[in-house]
């Protein structure tokens, strides 16, 4: 499962909207579109990540393994 789909369906299941998310990592609305969409390869930052996985509960190796190789090597 990618990172995008992951988003979504964490984010459905927990009746937030994506201005919810959003609020909650204090981003843009449109970046939270972009991560779902996978838009131009958009992806969440370091910190983004961090605050994905407390506010869904999820570690942050799993978020990092949703997402696509070339950007894992990005962050390292």
């Amino acid at each position: 499962m990618q990172l995008s789909d992951w988003l979504r369906k964490e984010r459905r299941k927990r009746d937030m909207t994506q201005r919810d998310v959003a609020r909650e990592l204090d981003v843009s609305l449109n970046s939270v579109i972009a991560w779902e969409r996978r838009e131009h390869g958009t992806v969440p930052g370091t910190y983004q990540l961090r605050a994905l996985s407390k506010l869904f509960e999820a570690s942050a190796d799993k978020l990092l393994k949703m997402l696509p190789p070339e950007r894992v090597a990005e962050r390292t």
